[in-house]
């Protein structure tokens, strides 16, 4: 399976990064470039392949927060939900920033999410699912609860 969180290189992606950042300084002061993120992993998140629209009635709200290296969601009761989100609504930005449903955040970050809430015991399985080795030991926990975002509100 492939690991969906940590960024690839593309082929001539240096050569453009840089063009693109020379274009944008002669051109537009301040203007800035997307160039994809190549650093170490910081924050880890469980992907999976979004296959139709799924339920979307339950609301989570809170922080973006770390979870032994796992990006959960804390909501106002101190209570933490692992997340699991679309593979391609999820990537990290560079060091400190991620890119969430079209969205950048920093953790600590405030965020209103829609989809719906699972809790350990329960039976979810997701075709293409993947859970990050540091996700894993938070969602072994007893009590662990998470929830499987489908949009940003």
């Amino acid at each position: 399976m492939r690991d969906l969180l940590l960024p690839r290189r593309r082929p001539g992606t240096r050569r453009r990064a840089g063009l693109c950042a020379g274009m944008a300084l002669a051109l537009l002061p301040g203007a800035a470039c997307a160039v994809p993120y190549t650093g170490e992993e910081w924050i880890a998140a469980p992907t999976y392949e979004r296959h139709g629209t799924g339920g979307d009635s339950a609301q989570l709200t809170g922080e973006l927060a770390d979870s032994d290296g796992c990006l959960v969601v804390r909501d106002q009761t101190g209570e933490e939900f692992v997340l699991f989100i679309p593979d391609d609504k999820f990537r990290l930005v560079d060091d400190q920033r991620l890119r969430l449903f079209g969205q950048t955040y920093r953790l600590g970050d405030g965020v209103d999410l829609s989809g719906g809430y699972h809790s350990a015991g329960d039976e979810v399985a997701f075709e293409g699912a993947t859970v990050p080795a540091a996700c894993e030991a938070v969602l072994s926990a007893a009590d662990a609860t998470w929830f499987i975002a489908y949009t940003r509100d």
